[in-house]
């Protein structure tokens, strides 16, 4: 009804659901503003986390992040009593969730260029990679010259133009990137499921997601392995909104929705291949499952190879 007065459905006719609330195209540029505002935020907690004096040894960087875990969390806990959460809660949300990853990742490194593992084990090749793509913008392998990369270099193709560009000698760069890297994702994640299941739910999933992330960093297969991460984290709400583009038999954006998954597994594909292929088969799952409970629902198999088959 309240459609039908706005004019979007004619009075009688049910409104054609999305996959997304909203539309595709806002859930874009939601998540292009947010991937902007939380690496501005991890960008400037760094650069004044880097500001203070160093004082070693001392257990006071790892007091201060474990206090701020703490408030952060306090903070964002405290919106769920609320019956309607403020305007801009959001936007507050991808600021406190972007700070907290980023001190509790920062604070404990202070005093040293390295990122968490030194520059022992695969954080070795991890900052040769970001060293070999920072000498060139062409892709190569990190080790053999002439030789195609053998391991994706999405990630890693970035953090070395962002270190040509910034004057940031390679393996100094890695530290910043990967620490923004874990202080993003959990914000994009938190965008995404507010949009599939309200503003509320998206921060306390974004909060989790953060825990996740940071959880044991020191060993944490997470945080200590950043670019994976860019995966890992949102492959969850890509199967939910999977679900939701293939089950109902009418979606209005199923196109656009269809378009945005596999743009994710395309970006997947070129930053992490063993996440890459979980995510495909996760995604493959979910719309087997959609397709599944629309026949069941009563649709008839034509209106299924119709409506489904040329999106997927």
């Amino acid at each position: 009804a309240a459609a039908a007065r706005a004019g979007r459905e004619p009075a009688g006719r049910p409104a054609v659901p999305q996959a997304v609330p909203g539309g595709s195209v806002l859930l874009a540029a939601a998540l292009a503003g947010t991937l902007l505002l939380a690496v501005a935020t991890s960008a400037l907690v760094q650069a004044v986390v880097a500001a203070l004096p160093v004082v070693h040894p001392s257990n006071v960087p790892t007091a201060l992040g474990t206090l701020t875990a703490v408030v952060a969390a306090a903070a964002v806990l405290a919106l769920v009593p609320l019956r309607r959460l403020p305007r801009g809660t959001l936007a507050l949300g991808v600021v406190v969730l972007s700070a907290l990853a980023t001190l509790v990742l920062a604070l404990p490194l202070h005093g040293t260029p390295f990122y968490l593992g030194g520059n022992t084990e695969d954080q070795t090749f991890r900052a040769q990679y970001v060293g070999r793509l920072a000498e060139d913008w062409h892709l190569a392998d990190m080790n053999y010259a002439g030789v195609e990369p053998f391991y994706p270099a999405g990630w890693f193709w970035l953090a070395g133009r962002w270190a040509a560009l910034s004057g940031t000698p390679a393996w100094e760069a890695f530290k910043p990137v990967a620490i923004a890297t874990v202080a993003v994702v959990p914000c994009l994640a938190a965008v995404l499921w507010a949009r599939l299941a309200g503003p509320r739910r998206g921060l306390l999933i974004g909060l989790v997601t953060t825990a996740v992330a940071v959880r044991g960093a020191a060993a944490g297969p997470f945080a200590g392995e950043a670019y994976s991460w860019c995966l890992a984290a949102l492959v969850p709400a890509v199967a939910v909104l999977a679900v939701r583009t293939f089950e109902p038999a009418r979606v209005r954006d199923r196109w656009q929705a269809a378009t945005a998954i596999g743009a994710f597994l395309g970006l997947a594909a070129m930053t992490y291949t063993l996440y890459a292929g979980f995510a495909a088969l996760a995604v493959a799952a979910a719309c087997a499952l959609g397709v599944l409970r629309g026949v069941r629902a009563g649709e008839a198999a034509g209106a299924v190879l119709r409506t489904r088959a040329g999106a997927l």
